[in-house]
């Protein structure tokens, strides 16, 4: 069983400009210098029973140090919530479906009221049928909608999310007709699909949808016929789905020296996957200018800094889903049992339309267990990123195509 922590006075609800009524807030706490002091427990506080699944022990050396960071920051997030004690036990899975199962099996036998993770999805897919036999709810890391169901929600950002924000963003720009630009194969594939609903349920139109092969030498074949389509069609942006580390570069940079040589005029870029990994990428000639999107970055000082005071190191990124899980689960727990519920997690506590405030701005799971987030849409200029479309502090504000 894991120790208690010591609870801190909250930050004021975050940011006050935002409409309490309309979000249950996660809050993010000042920081600290300790956290490893036991508390005493509140016996007239709700005891809530989570275990939380990850690929600890794993055979490999960043996903045991990514593990850990996601223990951490679901650590402070147990600390941080007031009106309600979590009960945290992490089970290790080694990131394999079999000792997944285990794991999972495990936490129910324990007492788990709700499971959080597995970080894969195929250890989510493992685990859901004996999850869904204990009438378990599952919170899941992973951002593969196919993984989601009305017992499985991920916390994630998806692939859907981007898309849809950054089509409708685009078009709203007058930038109607769109190009799709991916690699061929199964990951291409999903892009494709997932690009192409989110266009057309934005009012856009699909110019051209053209794939590469994942080579440099398949690239610089046949950059010249797609950059030819893409002319022809009349699009008035492109959007690529491939990633910096596969791809991506190798296609941009082709393209970009088509335009060049055709003394075309070089047209919008839109990227569904993060482009700011590293400043090298940002420094790309090819990708400057370009649009791709974030999460919402109002508050990754403040859990940056919390995190550093309590373990010595700055988190990665994808750690604050640990937190933003917790502190959700907190929130739900504490709202049902305010409201004398039975099942504190029963699917319409975890579905509240009016969603969550987390590390990561503006989230809500929605009936499939597939999440909705606030994104901000952000400009490739010289080596860095500029905001140039903020993410929307509330879901009213957010005009999200059903």
């Amino acid at each position: 069983m894991l120790r208690k922590f010591r609870l801190y006075h909250l930050i004021n609800i975050l940011f006050k400009s935002i409409n309490s009524r309309l979000l249950l807030i996660i809050t993010i706490l000042s920081a600290c210098n300790s956290t490893s002091n036991p508390i005493i427990l509140d016996t007239s506080k709700p005891i809530i029973e989570i275990g939380l699944l990850l690929p600890l022990e794993s055979e490999n050396k960043d996903t045991n140090i990514l593990s850990t960071e996601m223990m951490n920051a679901a650590r402070l997030a147990a600390a941080d919530l007031t009106g309600v004690d979590i009960n945290l036990t992490i089970y290790p899975t080694s990131g394999i479906a079999e000792r997944a199962i285990y794991a999972a099996q495990s936490a129910i036998n324990r007492g788990a009221q709700i499971i959080i993770g597995p970080l894969y999805g195929e250890e989510t897919i493992a685990i859901k049928e004996l999850a869904k036999k204990h009438k378990i709810k599952i919170i899941s890391f992973s951002n593969n909608d196919l993984v989601a169901d009305k017992n499985t929600y991920i916390i994630g950002v998806t692939l859907a999310s981007i898309s849809n924000r950054i089509a409708e963003y685009a078009i709203s720009k007058k930038l109607q007709r769109i190009a799709i630009v991916a690699p061929e194969g199964v990951v291409g594939k999903k892009g494709i699909t997932t690009a192409s609903s989110a266009i057309l349920n934005n009012g856009g139109k699909i110019a051209t949808v053209q794939t590469y092969p994942l080579s440099p030498e398949g690239i610089k074949k046949v950059a010249p016929s797609i950059f030819e389509k893409i002319i022809k069609t009349k699009a008035d942006a492109i959007m690529f789905t491939d990633t910096p580390t596969r791809g991506l570069i190798f296609i941009t940079t082709e393209l970009d020296r088509q335009f060049t040589k055709k003394k075309e005029k070089k047209m919008q870029i839109l990227g569904l996957s993060r482009w700011d990994a590293s400043s090298k990428v940002l420094k790309e000639p090819s990708l400057q200018g370009g649009w791709f999107v974030i999460t919402d970055k109002r508050f990754e000082t403040k859990y940056i800094d919390r995190f550093y005071n309590a373990y010595g190191v700055e988190p990665t990124r994808f750690s604050a889903l640990s937190y933003d899980a917790i502190a959700s689960v907190g929130v739900i727990a504490k709202q049902a049992f305010k409201d004398n519920l039975v099942d504190p997690f029963d699917s319409r506590n975890i579905t509240n339309p009016i969603g969550f405030l987390g590390v990561n701005g503006v989230f809500r799971f929605k009936k499939n267990g597939i999440n909705e987030r606030a994104l901000s849409i952000v400009k490739v200029q010289s080596g860095n990123i500029r905001v140039i479309s903020k993410a929307p502090e509330e879901f009213k504000e957010i005009a999200l195509k059903k």
